[in-house]
């Protein structure tokens, strides 16, 4: 089953995924400048772009598993029912319908 987002969450990644498609870009047209022999590009050096592109894809992806390892900490997967002790959500519809756990 698929967990839903909050609007914010859905944003968050949206906008995430837009950081990495516009730092991706910048890194392969740092290297396409580099391949093509170009002197400049967009008024830097290739190795400038090429370097902001790959550093800045990084950082957004970085961002991205931060975000996602958080989400997966903050929501938990199984119910408490007794102290420590977590049973899955199937586990416990089962219990309740044959009686054992209430």
């Amino acid at each position: 089953m698929a967990e839903t987002q909050s609007k914010g969450a859905a944003r968050l990644n949206g906008l995430i995924g837009l950081l990495v498609g516009i730092f991706g870009a910048l890194a392969i047209l740092g290297v396409t400048a580099k391949i093509l022999k170009w002197d400049s590009l967009l008024g830097f050096d290739y190795n400038t772009v090429i370097m902001v592109g790959f550093m800045g894809e990084a950082a957004a992806f970085v961002a991205m598993g931060l975000l996602a390892f958080f989400h997966e900490a903050h929501h938990d997967h199984g119910v408490v029912v007794e102290a420590q002790e977590r049973v899955p959500l199937q586990d416990l519809r089962r219990h309740t319908q044959d009686g054992e756990r209430a």
